[in-house]
Formats: structure tokens, C-alpha cells, sequence
């Protein structure tokens, strides 16, 4: 009688369609947790790398293109001077944003005392949900910029900061 019964037992070979359905819930879990913490610590990355790029990046650039071509206050927009894009490339700053966008330096305003300063746009159209952020990174540039930073504004989509050219 046992080996009859052994007989009619089939043996099982492979995994039911609910382990297989377990496994795939389980694995959906992991990349859809990993992913997230990926996309928000890119975002903190890239908010980080533009705040650098106003506070450290851009008035350094300022400077040494001053120092560099020996422009006199109110001549600044002769190219290749601080005040121009061409200057400022020259003297460190990237050609384009970190979303591959284009910057712009509008015509300096002449200060009184011994400084005057450049106005730079900085387009944030590649930053998904840039309306969120934009204030708060343009305030922290305020705050964090020192004295090379006169103003910085956010409007939409545009950071508009006035760096200081000693």
C-alpha cells in the first residue's frame, strides 16, 4: 500500500504562483524605498551645488576677473570685465547651469563707495518643482553669501542675485 501511494504522488517542481507573487511584492518594496532616497538626496545635491555656486563660485569669479584684467569701477562691462558673461567664464564660472540652461549677466549697476555690482539670472526650469525651493535657496543665498551677495531674489523660474565686485 505504500508504494501505491508513492505511485500517485506527483512530486512538485517549481514555485507556485503565490510565492512568486510574494517575492515580486517584496522586491517592488526595496526599489521603490531605495529610489526615493535616491531622488531626494539628488535634489539636495543640486540645491547644494547652486548655493555654492552664488556664495563661493560666482563672487570669487567677480573678483578675480576684476583683479585679472584690471577693470576700474564703471568700466566693468567691457568684455572681457566682470561684468560681462565672457569675463566671467574666463574667471572660473561654468557657461551653463547645472540644468545645461544658460545664465545671463544683465548690465552692472554702478555703486557709490568703492564697489558696484553684476545682477546674474540663473534659470531653474531643469529643477523639478523649482517654485518650491527657489525662495528658500535664494533667502539662504542672502543669508550665507556675506558681503559679496547684495540681493538675491527668486522669480519664477529665476534666481536674480547681485554680486558684489569689490
Amino acid at each position: 500500500m505504500k508504494n501505491m501511494h508513492k505511485m500517485h504522488k506527483k512530486k512538485q517542481s517549481g514555485f507556485t504562483i503565490l510565492e512568486i507573487g510574494i517575492v515580486m511584492i517584496i522586491l517592488v518594496s526595496l526599489v521603490v524605498a531605495f529610489s526615493s532616497g535616491l531622488w531626494e538626496k539628488q535634489r539636495a545635491s543640486e540645491v547644494q551645488l547652486i548655493k555654492m555656486w552664488f556664495t563661493k563660485t560666482a563672487p570669487e569669479a567677480v573678483t578675480t576677473c576684476r583683479l585679472k584684467y584690471g577693470i576700474k569701477l564703471g568700466n566693468i562691462t567691457n568684455p572681457p570685465g566682470p561684468g560681462t558673461k565672457e569675463g566671467l567664464v574666463s574667471c572660473g564660472l561654468s557657461e551653463q547651469t547645472i540644468y545645461e540652461e544658460d545664465w545671463t549677466v544683465k548690465n552692472p549697476s554702478v555703486g557709490t563707495g568703492s564697489h558696484t555690482s553684476v545682477e546674474i539670472t540663473y534659470p531653474l526650469t531643469g529643477m523639478e518643482d523649482f517654485g518650491t525651493d527657489g525662495a528658500a535657496i535664494a533667502q539662504t543665498i542672502k543669508d550665507e553669501g556675506g558681503d559679496a551677495i547684495l540681493d538675491s531674489t527668486f522669480t519664477t523660474p529665476n534666481l536674480v542675485i547681485e554680486v558684489r565686485v569689490h
